[in-house]
């Protein structure tokens, strides 16, 4: 979700501001490969962060990045390109917003 949430709202907030410029939001969400790219490609367990805090953020850069793409790239589709460079994001997510080892106290406490 929010992979959705993150190509939506600025693409919703683009096209309010300068329609004649900005695709609509359900343009953005139904065209090319957004939907296929938010519930297979960037949900692959491989790849993506392992905390919950990092699969939100990777879903909203993902998103975020495939709207700059089509935005202001000379490239129609950014779905792959999106998902590649949070992929190699990934271990840096992963190292910042880890999550505490279950028994543990929290990274918080320590």
């Amino acid at each position: 979700m929010s992979f959705l949430v993150g190509l939506g709202l600025p693409a919703l907030i683009g096209h309010w501001l300068a329609p004649a410029t900005f695709l609509s939001m359900p343009t953005q969400l139904f065209s090319g490969g957004a939907m296929l790219g938010a519930f297979y490609i960037a949900t692959d367990l491989v790849t993506s962060p392992t905390s919950v805090r990092g699969q939100l953020l990777y879903g909203l850069g993902c998103g975020l990045l495939i709207w700059l793409i089509r935005s202001f790239g000379n490239y129609p589709e950014g779905v792959a390109f999106a998902v590649l460079i949070m992929n190699a994001a990934s271990p840096l997510i992963d190292h910042y917003l880890r999550p505490a080892i279950f028994g543990s106290r929290s990274l918080a406490e320590k």
